[in-house]
């Protein structure tokens, strides 16, 4: 049993070794875009994942217009972490696969996966880190249980791609592989 959790997360998350690091244009952008205020009171709306997010421009850009000629339309957002906070354990809805650039150094901050229950204990859990580098490409299988925790001063930005819901992360894993070589992405 224990060996069936631990590969579990395996491949949970790729590095894009062969893609190119993300433009410092597009980096300020993200870094420099509106986000909503976090409201002081927390209530449904308030928590509404709006909250820290903006919308981006990077669907114009040719790659992101390749990738929704192969997999359908895409979603690109910037998000934005408050120093010291978490996104508890969850599973993305709406998306199973993501394509995430963080925008800038974001020390002490970390992408948790983590596989189902230990056995019976409902405590104790296999984990893998995800360690971003910025500017670098990583791509993400959404439906396994992650957390983000932003341990640090300063806020935490990343550019995400969120592929449409039929896009599974092994057939977008293969296509960003074998994606041909390019410089830019702008």
């Amino acid at each position: 049993m224990d060996q069936i959790n631990i590969s579990m997360l395996d491949d949970c998350f790729s590095y894009l070794d062969n893609l190119p690091d993300l433009d410092d244009i597009i980096c300020q952008a993200g870094i420099n875009a509106q986000y909503p205020e976090i409201p002081e009171e927390e209530t449904a709306e308030s928590l509404a994942i709006t909250s820290i997010l903006s919308r981006s421009r990077f669907f114009q850009t040719k790659f992101c217009q390749n990738l929704s000629k192969e997999f359908g339309t895409m979603k690109t957002n910037f998000f934005k972490n408050a120093p010291m906070t978490t996104y508890d354990w969850h599973r993305d809805l709406g998306r199973k696969v993501s394509l995430n650039f963080l925008l800038r150094e974001a020390p002490n901050s970390l992408v948790l996966y983590r596989n189902k229950e230990y056995g019976i204990d409902r405590i104790r859990y296999n984990i893998k880190v995800c360690n971003y580098v910025p500017k670098r490409p990583v791509l993400l299988d959404t439906t396994i249980q992650h957390t983000v925790i932003n341990y640090n001063d300063q806020p935490r930005f990343i550019l995400s791609l969120g592929f449409p819901i039929e896009a599974e992360y092994q057939e977008v894993k293969k296509f960003l592989m074998s994606y041909p070589s390019f410089n830019s992405y702008i």
